[in-house]
């Protein structure tokens, strides 16, 4: 391998790094706001020696890492959709609300009637009726509309 520094060819090989470093110097131009390049007193990525101080460290002993998988939620199933009808009373007094199911089939809602997909009705009074599904507590209210009033005369 060969070094040229200014006019000089310079053999790694044969010369003298005292006189690699002088030459280098020499050949690079002198900046007034430079400072002297000047070698290294000692190497940079040496490990200084470290005295010790007190009693030996125990040896660190790691305990095991236990992961715990978050809980699973249930997926929850989709709550049933109604369209209202209406709402009549029966022979014994009690109301029942009609609605219509997603796939056209008329019910009619009274308390305790399964719905499917889990829903089925906790609750009703004359504004609202309730479905809730037991396994996810999911709770889906119903309004119903204030019922006509008819004028007699």
């Amino acid at each position: 391998m060969l070094t040229v520094v200014g006019s000089m060819v310079l053999s790694l090989a044969s010369a003298e790094p005292q006189y690699l470093l002088q030459a280098t110097a020499n050949a690079m131009p002198h900046h007034p706001l430079r400072a002297d390049i000047r070698p290294a007193q000692r190497d940079p990525f040496e490990l200084a020696p470290v005295a010790a101080s007190g009693p030996p460290l125990p040896p660190v002993v790691l305990q095991p890492l236990v992961l715990e998988a978050a809980p699973i939620q249930p997926v929850m199933p989709p709550p049933p959709t109604l369209a209202y009808v209406g709402r009549m009373r029966t022979a014994d007094g009690r109301w029942l609300v009609m609605v219509q199911l997603e796939d056209g089939r008329p019910v009619a809602l009274e308390v305790g009637k399964e719905l499917g997909n889990g829903y089925r009705v906790e609750r009703m009074s004359d504004r609202v009726v309730e479905l809730l599904n037991p396994q996810t507590q999911h709770l889906m209210q119903l309004a119903v509309p204030a019922a006509p009033r008819f004028e007699t005369w």
